[in-house]
């Protein structure tokens, strides 16, 4: 009997798919754990993937539900290689561990406003205008080229398939990115570049804005995400819809878009008195 290379058979998927690299090793990772827990021989059994989640107890539900994708997503990566009693997936599309949904850290308009007032560098101040107005990945920011930017508008690469985008700037923000790039001495094509003149890779940014991220989220624990995430809430409270939203921020699905969107207590009591026909002002 022929012994099947599951990784490899996960590798051509990932590949055919797409995927990037950081994403590739994770599922890669968790598929090795998977098959070293089945004693390399994977099959379509309930009750085994039950007791592989249930082995992360220490984890969030959270966690065990992603990781339940990753088992779904190796399946199905291999199901050609199965037996025909093999190759339906046991659990239906609502078992698993139930996600607990809590309110996630955001920068409101107040704190917004606040970090573009303390950020002294002309390269730091064009960057969170850019972030802000076309809310963008770290990822898209790092990889933007001068030739990108033209007319007023950004042109953005999307780091989650292969389409582009494009965003039409604010004079504000159009301003900051030509005054940094006035500043530049050199010739790289790349929009923004690091002190050591190279382009800037996504965990290098964060590093470099941490601090300006402690200075408006009063010690809290925040970042670029955060940072995303507020733009989302403050565009869907001005009144723009999910499908709005998903189309100017690049996401795939509505559902994307509703995990950041971070529905404030007082918004909805603000909404229900202003159209609650029986709610009376004091």
């Amino acid at each position: 009997m022929v012994k099947i290379n599951y990784l490899k058979l996960l590798e051509n998927y990932m590949a055919f798919c797409g995927l990037k690299e950081s994403t590739k090793k994770q599922y890669r990772l968790m598929a090795e754990r998977y098959l070293y827990f089945t004693d390399n021989s994977p099959e379509w059994s309930r009750q085994e993937i039950m007791q592989f989640i249930t082995s992360f107890s220490s984890n969030s539900n959270t966690y065990k539900s992603w990781v339940l994708h990753l088992v779904k997503i190796f399946h199905k990566s291999i199901q050609d290689s199965l037996p025909d009693n093999k190759k339906n997936w046991p659990l239906g599309p609502r078992e698993g561990p139930k996600v607990e949904v809590k309110p996630q850290p955001t920068y409101s308009e107040e704190q917004v406003k606040k970090l573009f007032r303390i950020i002294k560098s002309i390269r730091d101040y064009a960057i969170v205008r850019l972030l802000f107005v076309t809310g963008m990945r770290r990822e898209e920011l790092c990889n933007l080229k001068r030739d990108d930017y033209s007319e007023g508008n950004i042109m953005i690469k999307m780091v989650k398939g292969e389409e582009t985008r494009t965003v039409r700037l604010d004079k504000e923000t159009c301003k900051a990115i030509d005054r940094y790039l006035d500043s530049r001495k050199d010739n790289d094509e790349t929009l923004f570049v690091s002190e050591h003149g190279r382009p800037f890779i996504s965990t290098e940014l964060s590093h470099i804005f941490s601090k300006y991220f402690k200075k408006v989220s009063a010690g809290e624990r925040t970042g670029f995400h955060a940072f995303r995430r507020g733009v989302v809430t403050m565009l869907h409270d001005k009144g723009l819809s999910e499908t709005e939203i998903q189309k100017w921020g690049g996401w795939k699905t509505g559902e994307m878009v509703r995990r950041y969107i971070q529905i404030r207590p007082a918004r909805i009591t603000d909404k229900v008195a202003s159209v609650h026909p029986f709610y009376q002002e004091d």
